[in-house]
């Protein structure tokens, strides 16, 4: 099975994942159509291209297909945050989810009406 976190090494310093996220990989529920939780060697690389590009440390989860967004923690905050990633410092935050639940729901959201689309329109 594929890993879905990134190395120690990366990571910002005290990062831990959720329980959450951590269950929901345990589930094996990775992929929603439009947003797919990130392999653990990709988040390691997507995470040495962000410290070097924003102030803020971020962690990215999830990456949403056919644009350059993420989901992301912060450490020390259960919000999640869509970034996009080609952004420059400071104009970087899209949206912002209060917990990964928000997110969650938000993705799943989008993958229903993802795929009713292509039901209804082939």
């Amino acid at each position: 099975m594929t890993e879905f976190y990134s190395s120690e090494a990366v990571r910002p310093a005290g990062f831990t994942y959720p329980p959450e996220f951590t269950s929901i990989i345990e589930l094996g529920l990775v992929d929603f159509a439009v947003w797919n939780f990130i392999p653990g060697k990709r988040a390691d690389q997507i995470i040495q291209h962000l410290s070097g590009t924003y102030k803020k440390s971020y962690v990215p989860f999830a990456e949403q297909r056919g644009s350059d967004d993420l989901a992301c923690w912060v450490p020390g905050s259960d919000k999640v945050y869509i970034i996009e990633y080609s952004a420059v410092d400071g104009e970087e935050i899209m949206n912002v989810h209060e917990t990964f639940w928000s997110w969650f729901t938000s993705a799943t959201s989008e993958m229903i009406e993802h795929l009713k689309s292509e039901i209804e329109y082939g």
